[in-house]
């Protein structure tokens, strides 16, 4: 009974040769209330989508110990909050929370993302994204 528990269990530890990734997103030069980014593996790069919530323009990536080298589409959604309140309803109830707009330009949220990373030995684990507002509009959704 005690091999089947280490069989099992040995597994669950991730890649030895991942990289934990953190650093700031910034769209325009501002740092978006919330979003997610996600990692998208190209190529030969090992794995599966690795993705992090945004929160004051920070992430981390450290399930399964982070990413395994390789090369990574980045895809970026970052949100800014307009200083109003909505109606959300989740199913259960109706609730007012923080009105969001995205910022970041449509294009760098899926398969046509521009963004790209490489991750190695050598990678120190921070990486950090500037992309630019949506054009014609002003980074902070301050209305």
């Amino acid at each position: 009974m005690a091999c089947a528990w280490l069989v099992a269990l040995s597994g669950c530890g991730g890649d030895k040769d991942a990289q934990i990734i953190h650093g700031h997103v910034t769209v325009g030069d501002v740092m978006p209330d919330s979003g997610e980014i996600r990692f998208v593996p190209i190529g030969d790069t090992p794995g599966s989508v690795a993705a992090s919530a945004i929160v004051d323009g920070q992430y981390r990536i450290e399930g399964r110990g982070g990413l395994p080298a390789g090369t990574y589409r980045v895809e970026i959604v970052a949100k800014q909050k307009t200083g109003r309140q909505t109606d959300h309803d989740n199913g259960f109830e109706v609730a007012m929370v923080d009105e969001q707009l995205q910022i970041s330009p449509p294009h760098y949220a899926g398969a046509e993302s521009p963004l790209t990373c490489s991750v190695t030995d050598e990678t120190s684990g921070t990486m950090d994204f500037n992309i630019a507002a949506v054009a014609g509009e002003p980074a902070r959704a301050d209305e």
